[in-house]
């Protein structure tokens, strides 16, 4: 897995889910993770690749899964190349759904679900298309109540339908620490210090190692060197920043540790293939709080 990036959490205090519905030509997130649990759906995805922390997995047309809350989770462009990739992704509170459904001999299935989610869990076909007008219609409901009923309906359909877990069980999964290892290690210490300028030599010397020995060994692991994974981090902030906030675009450049505006705007674009700019206005524009 090339970087873990941990995002502010989706929800306020006051909210039981998040709606955001995209349209859009290329998989460009890192991959990520958040203390909140995620219903997501793709559609004309096919050949994009699906990570869930220790699972990688090439996905057809459609894709519907659930996550746990910080689960590592990413789609990549792979081998993808459709031109309208749609996307709907709940982001909801499951104590919320568990501490009120948990003991009632209704809402068992649903229980064992989100409890499995933990592991994340997927979807077969014929799961996607008993719900798949249920999301479209949560999506186009403006009634924050009746989207919270749609929202039930499917969880409950998806509990009683087959799935299957992603991952191995949690407690047999690797949680590194920082100078667990050596790339463990530079990746930590580039998360604590990305909002900075800093040097390979820095991050070598902060694990005893010479940047030649380090480079090539976070290469081999990850397939990136630690200066993409330093960029990516940055941009992986930047991105919330601009959706959770309303800071000012140089401001946020300077918070994620670009040194200035042009450089910020530049690598942004290179990056998730639209500016600034157009990242805020196209993910606010889909976005709705419930």
């Amino acid at each position: 897995m090339a970087q873990v990036v941990d995002i502010i959490p989706e929800l306020k205090e006051d909210e039981c889910f998040r709606i955001v519905n995209r349209h859009k030509r290329v998989f460009s997130y890192p991959v990520h993770r958040h203390p909140v649990m995620e219903l997501n759906f793709i559609e004309h995805g096919n050949g994009a690749r699906r990570i869930v922390r220790d699972s990688t997995e090439v996905i057809g047309d459609y894709d519907l899964v659930i996550l746990g809350d910080n689960l590592e989770h990413a789609w990549e462009q792979g081998a993808c190349s459709s031109s309208d990739i749609s996307e709907i992704t709940v982001h909801f509170d499951g104590n919320i759904f568990l501490m009120n459904y948990r003991g009632k001999r209704l809402f068992e299935p649903i229980v064992r679900m989100l409890e499995a989610s933990a592991r994340g869990i997927s979807f077969g076909m014929q799961s996607v298309l008993s719900v798949y007008h249920l999301l479209n219609r949560m999506v186009e409901e403006k009634d924050p109540f009746e989207q919270l009923i749609l929202f039930e309906r499917i969880l409950n359909d998806l509990a009683r339908s087959p799935y299957r877990p992603l991952t191995a069980i949690s407690g047999e999964l690797p949680d590194y620490k920082f100078g667990r290892d050596e790339v463990a290690g530079a990746k930590d210490f580039i998360k604590m210090n990305f909002d900075r300028k800093i040097s390979l030599k820095e991050v070598a010397d902060s694990l005893g190692m010479s940047p030649t020995s380090l480079c090539r060994i976070f290469k081999s692991r990850t397939g990136i060197t630690p200066y993409t994974y330093l960029i990516q981090t940055r941009i992986g902030k930047a991105t919330r920043k601009l959706v959770d906030t309303t800071e000012k675009i140089s401001d946020i450049a300077g918070s994620c540790g670009f040194s200035n505006i042009s450089n910020f705007n530049r690598t942004f674009k290179a990056t998730c293939n639209m500016t600034p700019v157009q990242y805020r206005e196209t993910y606010q524009k889909n976005k709705r709080s419930v």
